[in-house]
């Protein structure tokens, strides 16, 4: 939102975007890195060099790290997983101790990757991350991280919440009203609505089913029955969220 903040790209690489973000209404300014590692170790390399550099231009100011690190921190980032620490998880642990960055407080879940194989129970990891310094704490005293359910995707969904900044109301969607008089509107979009009932109603529906019907899925990962149920929801909840967005971008074109 162009009224509420300015984004100020630092600098970036095929891992990692550096960028400064001032918040308009109170004038703070944070670093923020969006991370995207590589599946290598070795290329995750530069990343770690990368963010050991950045963090002299961050000195002294807040500065967050979010995104899919693609490499557990701690033995207990696996489920069932190595009983002793990989070179790549030193590697990572020794860039998170010179950058002198820890975990956000955070709710929701834990496991925030799942690799879901056919007839497999898969695999469970911490990859994603919402990383920061002291002085973004000191600064944004109540901010923590939210890990959102899958849904469709085998990433949970990480929000940075930073309660203490003031909610800026989004700009509303514009509607011209002589559009209304118009029959080859009014015919088109009835049959749609009698067809398709409320679209928004079903994707919020089915939302809330999935969210429920994936609870035994954090609880039991690998009881495939509960999984292959959770993966029917996410079917519909797919099918229902394409809908939406097609008949939205069909109304927003008329």
């Amino acid at each position: 939102n162009l009224d509420a903040v300015d984004v100020v790209l630092v600098s970036q690489s095929n891992q990692v975007m550096h960028v400064n973000v001032l918040h308009k209404a109170t004038g703070k300014t944070i670093y923020c890195s969006f991370v995207y590692a590589r599946n290598l170790p070795k290329e995750r390399r530069f990343l770690w060099t990368d963010l050991n550099i950045h963090k002299l231009v961050t000195r002294g100011k807040p500065w967050i790290l979010l995104g899919d690190f693609n490499v557990v921190l701690d033995l207990e980032d696996t489920l069932a997983g190595s009983s002793q620490l990989s070179s790549p998880m030193c590697e990572f642990k020794d860039c998170v101790s010179n950058i002198k960055v820890m975990d956000l407080n955070s709710s929701g879940l834990h496991y925030t990757w799942n690799q879901k194989p056919r007839g497999g129970g898969g695999l469970f990891k911490k990859l994603d991350r919402i990383m920061r310094n002291i002085k973004f704490i000191d600064t944004f005293l109540r901010s923590y991280a939210l890990f959102q359910p899958y849904w469709i995707s085998d990433h949970s969904f990480a929000v940075l919440k930073i309660p203490n900044l003031p909610f800026t109301k989004p700009k509303p969607f514009k509607f011209y009203n002589f559009l209304t008089h118009k029959s080859q509107f009014l015919e088109p979009l009835r049959k749609i609505l009698h067809d398709q009932g409320n679209l928004h109603d079903k994707v919020t529906k089915l939302r809330h089913e999935l969210d429920e019907v994936q609870k035994p899925v954090y609880i039991n990962p690998i009881d495939q029955v509960i999984r292959e149920e959770a993966s029917m929801y996410v079917q519909a909840f797919m099918k229902a969220k394409l809908d939406e967005e097609l008949f939205l971008k069909q109304k927003a074109k008329i």
